[in-house]
């Protein structure tokens, strides 16, 4: 089990769909993974942690063969909304999208 701020967030080893399923249901897992297929994407470990957001190391399973390692940023939305940042998060999201440089990490997916 992966804590941030005292609070269940992750299980290591359960895959992204499970976690939305057990968190939200089926209907809500739906709406928030289309596009991308959740059960194919594996939670391994925490990397990090801050006041609003947590970073996940996660494999995402392309075929049987192959797979490829992510880091996945995990928004706390209600803390967002509360201290009213939403705007800063649709920004970087639009910046890493269009940002092409080796340093910095490419936005692959969001939902």
């Amino acid at each position: 089990m992966i804590k941030v701020h005292g609070k269940t967030v992750l299980k290591s080893g359960m895959t992204l769909y499970d976690h939305l399923y057990e968190l939200a249901g089926e209907e809500e897992t739906k709406k928030v993974s289309k596009g991308i297929d959740t059960k194919k994407i594996k939670v391994i470990c925490l990397l990090g942690k801050g006041s609003y957001a947590s970073v996940f190391l996660v494999e995402k399973f392309d075929s049987e063969s192959s797979s490829t390692y992510y880091a996945m940023k995990v928004l706390d939305k209600n803390m967002l909304k509360k201290k009213d940042y939403t705007s800063y998060v649709k920004v970087e999201a639009s910046l890493l999208k269009s940002f092409s440089h080796p340093f910095i990490l490419k936005l692959n997916y969001s939902f």
